[in-house]
């Protein structure tokens, strides 16, 4: 069952039990999908009976203009939804000139562990994009992190612009990474990491 499928009034059953009725319904202007709902007492958080509910969502005004990726006439928006198992799914696009990239994919488990696939192209790279993603995972809300930065993506460029192997200071590093920033502002350390010529992996 899909969000833009619902109606006002129609029924949907919600995590603890009860059942309330959808009061409204938002569709977004320039995409397909539906970009916010509401029921009654309980927002952006519903199961359906026929389904999982999917939410997206797009930039308040009132989020950081400090993005550098604002300045560049790019928009960020992301889709999260969550999982019959407990788990929540979130796809992150980046809009530009009315076309929407998805630009990468991150995924946090029942537990808490988020694990991130980025997949940002490369004239939108070294914008904020990545710090974006991660404050959208923050948000959702994650407990440690795990993931794999690969030559592309802004964490590695970040990475290696600190790590010195014959100082071993890879936990440094990663802290100095937009991943690691956000996971230090959380209170998170990494323990376990595997740095590569063209990949680091954190566990």
């Amino acid at each position: 069952m899909l969000v833009r499928d619902l109606l006002v009034g129609d029924e949907v059953l919600l995590r603890n039990g009860k059942i309330v009725a959808v009061q409204e319904v938002l569709l977004a202007e320039v995409v397909e999908q539906v970009s916010n709902f509401h029921v009654a007492e309980l927002q952006n958080d519903a199961v359906g009976s026929c389904g999982v509910l999917v939410h997206n969502t797009n930039d308040p005004p009132t989020s950081p203009a400090a993005y550098k990726f604002k300045t560049r006439g790019i928009s960020y928006s992301s889709e999260v939804v969550k999982n019959a198992d407990g788990s929540s799914s979130i796809v992150h696009y980046a809009t530009k000139d009315g076309t929407r990239h998805v630009i990468g994919y991150s995924v946090i488990t029942k537990e808490g562990q988020l694990t991130n696939a980025f997949e940002v192209p490369k004239e939108f790279q070294q914008l904020d994009l990545s710090k974006r993603m991660y404050a959208e995972a923050e948000r959702v809300s994650f407990k440690s992190t795990a993931g794999q930065y690969h030559t592309s993506s802004d964490n590695f460029k970040e990475f290696y612009k600190v790590y010195d192997p014959a100082n071993a200071n890879e936990v440094e590093a990663l802290l100095l990474t937009p991943a690691g920033k956000v996971a230090k502002q959380s209170g998170m350390k990494p323990t376990q990491i595997k740095v590569g010529p063209d990949k680091v992996e954190v566990v």
